[in-house]
């Protein structure tokens, strides 16, 4: 009825969207505002009380605070963007002799030994091609698993400028997201294996994973910035 503020069923608030564009504006202030005024909740209770964020969700105390898939994509979204932003400007630095110098290094751990390996090997041919690559990593290191070729293989065509080193970093930078939002539901699986006489949901393990992703983006937005701020 229109006598009742808010839907018995639904809870949904009984007003009408034919509105003058000045009651609009305020609503979309108020509606940013409260976002921010959750935001800031939920990033304070992420770094104070992680678990209790997770646990006032699952007993529906949810008001104050950013929902777990929203607070997630938001964070992950300011971080690949501060991300971008930082990598571009690093290599458009006047102040960087070498551009690739300047940004984000990719390292890989128990591999450099390898590909000091196959590039010595390679450097004795006139002009050196993927096939070639390919054929070396396949025939003197079989078992490797086909993350490790994979990344290994980018790295060796990085070193004969088959490929920029840019165009590794932006590769490996757009795997990340797929990658972390893949082991979402993997971490919250193990959480409920090992924790499988507390007799809990995997759906509360679920909400707990994006939690602790979303604080592990937060940790790097700060890192992000940090590094800008030191450099």
């Amino acid at each position: 009825d229109g006598i009742d503020n808010y839907c018995p069923n639904c809870g949904q608030e009984n007003h009408s969207h034919r509105a003058p564009f000045k009651h609009i504006f305020i609503e979309l202030i108020e509606s940013l505002t409260h976002f921010d005024t959750k935001f800031f909740a939920t990033v304070k209770a992420l770094f104070l009380k992680p678990g209790l964020l997770t646990k006032d969700y699952i007993e529906d105390k949810r008001a104050r605070y950013v929902p777990p898939v929203r607070l997630y994509v938001f964070v992950s979204f300011i971080f690949f963007f501060l991300l971008s932003v930082l990598s571009k400007s690093d290599r458009t630095s006047p102040t960087s002799e070498d551009p690739d110098s300047r940004s984000f290094p990719i390292k890989i751990i128990g591999q450099k030994g390898i590909q000091d390996t196959i590039v010595a090997a390679l450097q004795k041919e006139k002009s050196v091609t993927d096939s070639m690559i390919d054929s070396l990593i396949d025939l003197r290191y079989p078992d490797e698993g086909w993350i490790s070729t994979l990344i290994l293989r980018q790295s060796i065509r990085s070193e004969f400028r088959l490929i920029t080193r840019d165009d590794v970093n932006h590769a490996f930078i757009k795997s990340i997201g797929i990658v972390v939002f893949m082991l979402m539901p993997v971490f919250a699986l193990l959480l409920f294996i090992l924790q499988v006489r507390h007799k809990r949901l995997y759906i509360e393990h679920l909400i707990f994973s994006v939690h602790t992703h979303s604080f592990i983006f937060v940790i790097l937005i700060f890192a992000l910035l940090l590094y800008k701020v030191t450099d």
